[in-house]
C-alpha cells in the first residue's frame, strides 16, 4: 500500500500524456485537443534520452521557440517565442512565476536549469494575460516537475561538462517527498569569439517537493535552490567586447511554493503562496570608472492566488483573486517595491462537436493603474480525432523595476517613472490531427504596442512589434521508428524599420528515434536555422549566417543501469547566434545513470 501512492501519481501522468496530454495550470486543467492557443507539450518521453539534460535543449526542438547563449554552457540563454522579446516571455515552475526580479528585463536564465527532475513541459504560446497576467505578453513556459519516481537514482556525466546527480523518494501512508540534487562544472569555452582564455562555470541545483492527502485536502510544498558561477567577458572603456580574465557573474535563486487544495462534490478549493528570491553578483569593468567594480542586485516576488475551479456537465469554469508584490535593489539603489492586485475568470465549455473558452481578467498596478484582458476561443472537432481551432487573446506586460526607478549615474538618467505596460493582440487557427500519426498546422498573428525602447536619455513608449507565421509540427511512429518534425516560417517587423535582433525568420527541427532492441536506442537531432541580424560594438547591423546541426546518442539500458554515449556538433559546425560570442564545436560526452 505505502507504494500505491507514488504509482498512482507517476501513472496518471503518464496515461495522460499519451491520449490527451493535459495542459496544467496553477488554475485550471484542460486537455490539449480543448485548448485553443497554439501550445506544445513536452513529455517525459520527450525528456528521458535526450542529450544533455538541460531544459534549453529540449526546448530548442519547439516550433516557435528559438534560444542563443552568451557563449557556451553556462552563458545567459534567451528564450523567444513566436520572435517576441525575452522579457515578453514568462516561466513558471510548479506555478512559481521564476522570471528573475533582479534582472534588468526581468527574464529567466533557463541556462543552469536541468530537466532531470522535470516531468513535462507545457509551451503555451501568444498572449496569456488572462491567467498569468504581467510577463506573459508573448507565451508561457510552464515546467511541471516530478513528485517521485518508483527508484532511487544517481547519475554521472563526462564530457565538455562534469556532472553528478542523484534523485530519491520516500514514501509514507498519506505523503511523497522527492528530492533531486544535481552539480555540473566545466572549463567553457571562451564568451568571446575566438578567445585565448576559457570561461568556466559551476551550477548547483537541488529540487524538494513533498505531498500530503488527508480526506479532501491535499497539501504540497516545493523548495528549489538554482545556484551558479560563470566566468564572462566584458566590454572595454571604448565598449569593445573583449577577452576579459576577470569579470564574473554568480546568481541564487529560491523558490518556495505552498499549495492547499479542498475537493468535493461542488468544486476545487486552491490556495498557493510562492515565493521567487534572487540574489546577483556581477564583477565586471566599469567603462566610466576604468576599474573593477562588484555590483549586488537582489529581488523578490511573492504571490498568492486564490482560486475556485467548478466542473460542470459540459465544461468547467474558474475565478480567481491574486495579489502580488516585487521588491528590487541594486548597489546604491535601496529598494523599492510595487504591489499588483488582479481578479480573473475563465469559462470552458463543450456542445457537441463545439468547444469553446472566454476568459477576462482586471490588473490593478500601483504605478499605472488598471489593465484588462480577455481571451476567447472556439473549436470544432471532427472524425479521426481532427480539430480546427481558433483564439484571440489579449496580453500586458509591466514596466520592471529597473526600467521604473534605476539610474545610471555617469551614463545616462534611464529611469522612467511614466512608462506604460506593453500589451498585445494575439491570433491564432489551428488545425491538428491526433492519433498514433499526428500532425498540426497553426497560423499566428502578434502585435505588441506601446513597445518599450531604450536611447541615450532613457527607457520611453514608442511603436511596435508585429510577429505573423506559420507553425507545422508532425509526428509518426512505425514499429521500432519514431520521427518527429517541426517548422516555423515567420515575419517579424518593429515600426520604426529597425531590424528585429537576434532572431530567425525560419527554423527546421527533426527527431529520429530507432528502438534497435529492448535494452538499446538510438536519437538523432537536426536543426536548421535561418539568418538573423544582430548589433556590433559600433552600432552597425550585421548578418548572421544560417547554420545547422547534427546530435547524436546512443543508449543502452541493462539491470537497471543506463548508459549513453553522444556527439554534439556532430560536422563541426563554425556558427554564431550572438555578434562575437563563442560557441561550442564538435563535443562528446558519456552519462551513466543507476536506478535501484
Amino acid at each position: 500500500m505505502r507504494f500505491l501512492l507514488l504509482s498512482f501519481i507517476i501513472s496518471s501522468h503518464l496515461f495522460a500524456a499519451r491520449l490527451d496530454p493535459i495542459i496544467v495550470t496553477s488554475k485550471t486543467e484542460s486537455t490539449s485537443s480543448n485548448m485553443t492557443s497554439g501550445h506544445t507539450v513536452l513529455t517525459s518521453e520527450d525528456l528521458d534520452g535526450q542529450m544533455t539534460g538541460n531544459v534549453i535543449e529540449a526546448l530548442r526542438s519547439v516550433p516557435g521557440v528559438f534560444i542563443n547563449q552568451t557563449g557556451g554552457p553556462g552563458g545567459q540563454a534567451s528564450i523567444y517565442i513566436r520572435g517576441s522579446e525575452v522579457r515578453h516571455v514568462l516561466v513558471l515552475i510548479d506555478g512559481v512565476k521564476v522570471n528573475d526580479p533582479s534582472t534588468l528585463d526581468k527574464q529567466f536564465n533557463a541556462a543552469n536549469l536541468s530537466s532531470l527532475d522535470i516531468e513535462k513541459i507545457e509551451v503555451i504560446k501568444g498572449a496569456q494575460s488572462v491567467l498569468y497576467g504581467s510577463d506573459a505578453i508573448g507565451g508561457v513556459i510552464n515546467i511541471i516537475t516530478k513528485k517521485g519516481e518508483p527508484k532511487q537514482r544517481v547519475g554521472l556525466e563526462i564530457g565538455f561538462q562534469t556532472q553528478v546527480d542523484g534523485a530519491l523518494s520516500v514514501v509514507r501512508d498519506r505523503s511523497v517527498t522527492y528530492v533531486n540534487a544535481v552539480a555540473a562544472q566545466g572549463d567553457g569555452i571562451s564568451s568571446k569569439k575566438d578567445g585565448a582564455e576559457n570561461d568556466g562555470f559551476l551550477k548547483k541545483g537541488l529540487t524538494i517537493n513533498h505531498s500530503h492527502f488527508l480526506g479532501e485536502i491535499e497539501a504540497d510544498w516545493m523548495f528549489k535552490v538554482l545556484d551558479d558561477f560563470v566566468e564572462i567577458d566584458g566590454f572595454d572603456t571604448s565598449l569593445k567586447f573583449v577577452d576579459d580574465e576577470e569579470s564574473y557573474t554568480k546568481t541564487n535563486q529560491q523558490l518556495f511554493k505552498q499549495g492547499l487544495k479542498y475537493e468535493d462534490s461542488f468544486g476545487t478549493l486552491k490556495h498557493i503562496l510562492s515565493v521567487n528570491r534572487t540574489k546577483r553578483e556581477f564583477y565586471t569593468l566599469d567603462v566610466v570608472e576604468d576599474e573593477y567594480e562588484l555590483t549586488k542586485s537582489q529581488g523578490e516576488t511573492v504571490t498568492n492566488n486564490v482560486s475556485l475551479l467548478k466542473r460542470l456537465a459540459r465544461g468547467e469554469y474558474v475565478i480567481g483573486f491574486m495579489h502580488e508584490y516585487e521588491t528590487f535593489e541594486q548597489t546604491g539603489f535601496d529598494q523599492r517595491k510595487i504591489n499588483l492586485s488582479s481578479l480573473y475568470g475563465s469559462v470552458n465549455h463543450t456542445l457537441k462537436d463545439y468547444f469553446f473558452n472566454l476568459g477576462l481578467r482586471a490588473d490593478n498596478h500601483e504605478i499605472f493603474g488598471t489593465v484588462a484582458t480577455y481571451n476567447v476561443g472556439l473549436g470544432k472537432k471532427y472524425s479521426g480525432r481532427r480539430s480546427l481551432k481558433f483564439n484571440a487573446a489579449t496580453g500586458f506586460k509591466a514596466p520592471t523595476m529597473y526600467q521604473l526607478f534605476v539610474p545610471r549615474e555617469g551614463v545616462s538618467q534611464v529611469a522612467n517613472k511614466d512608462l506604460q505596460p506593453e500589451k498585445s493582440n494575439t491570433l491564432d487557427l489551428t488545425y491538428s490531427k491526433m492519433g498514433k500519426n499526428n500532425y498540426e498546422v497553426s497560423i499566428f498573428n502578434s502585435h505588441i504596442y506601446d513597445y518599450i525602447n531604450f536611447s541615450s536619455d532613457g527607457y520611453f513608449n514608442s511603436g511596435s512589434f508585429t510577429s505573423t507565421g506559420l507553425e507545422v509540427s508532425m509526428s509518426q511512429k512505425l514499429d521500432k521508428l519514431k520521427f518527429k518534425e517541426g517548422v516555423t516560417v515567420s515575419k517579424l517587423s518593429l515600426s520604426s524599420d529597425q531590424k528585429v535582433l537576434r532572431r530567425p525568420q525560419e527554423k527546421i527541427d527533426f527527431r529520429f528515434d530507432y528502438q534497435m532492441s529492448d535494452y538499446s536506442s538510438f536519437r538523432l537531432d537536426w536543426v536548421w536555422i535561418g539568418n538573423r541580424f544582430d548589433q556590433t560594438d559600433s552600432q552597425d547591423i550585421v548578418t548572421l549566417d544560417a547554420y545547422d546541426l547534427l546530435n547524436t546518442s546512443l543508449n543502452y539500458s541493462d539491470k537497471g543501469v543506463d548508459y549513453q554515449l553522444g556527439v554534439n556538433n556532430v560536422f563541426d559546425r563554425e556558427y554564431t547566434d550572438i555578434f562575437d560570442y563563442g560557441t561550442l564545436g564538435l563535443t562528446v560526452f558519456a552519462k551513466m545513470s543507476h536506478n535501484y
